[in-house]
């Protein structure tokens, strides 16, 4: 029996190696590159002694997705406003929907990354801020060929540590384009 135990274990470490690699040849993956044109709603008093107003600003991911199903993305967003800049460097996950109507598709989307914001005003000399912040949200992409489709999506935005009482509610518009790998 012991001698057996050995070769039970090969054997199913083979099977499952094989299975994996199968797996792999099925599952497609594809290049993703975002670029959206965002307008925020800022609702803050930062530390740095200023109170965000509206800003405009765009918003670019580039990553894979595996499958229909998940993305993996990193990106920079940038907001601005009359009074300050906000860079955001977030890794991002994104969970499809089935396709609906043969080009519809909903998604869901978190992230986490480095967060920067830089006051435009003499009177704030604390006014530059770094710290971690999350994003989740979620919109719809519209197919409008095989690798150009329309994205349209609401995220929540809030820093952490440092800059805990900032929150950014971004609306975007733009445009995904995609490639096989």
């Amino acid at each position: 029996m012991r001698n057996l135990c050995p070769l039970f274990v090969a054997m199913m470490l083979a099977l499952t190696l094989a299975g994996t690699a199968s797996a792999r040849n099925q599952l497609e993956l594809e290049g993703l590159l975002d670029v959206a044109f965002a307008a925020s709603i800022q609702r803050t008093d930062l530390d740095s002694g200023g109170d965000l107003g509206n800003g405009v600003g765009l918003n670019v991911n580039a990553g894979l997705q595996a499958g229909e199903h998940l993305a993996f993305l990193v990106g920079y967003e940038w907001q601005t406003g009359d009074d300050y800049d906000t860079h955001y460097f977030p890794v991002t996950v994104r969970a499809y929907s089935p396709l609906l109507l043969e080009r519809l598709r909903f998604y869901a989307t978190a992230g986490l990354g480095l967060f920067f914001t830089r006051m435009h005003s003499e009177f704030t000399p604390n006014g530059n801020q770094r710290a971690a912040a999350f994003d989740a949200g979620g919109g719809f992409q519209v197919d409008i060929s095989e690798q150009i489709a329309l994205l349209v999506y609401a995220r929540y935005q809030r820093g952490l540590g440092e800059v805990d009482d900032y929150e950014s509610i971004i609306q975007g518009l733009g445009f995904q384009y995609r490639w096989g790998l």
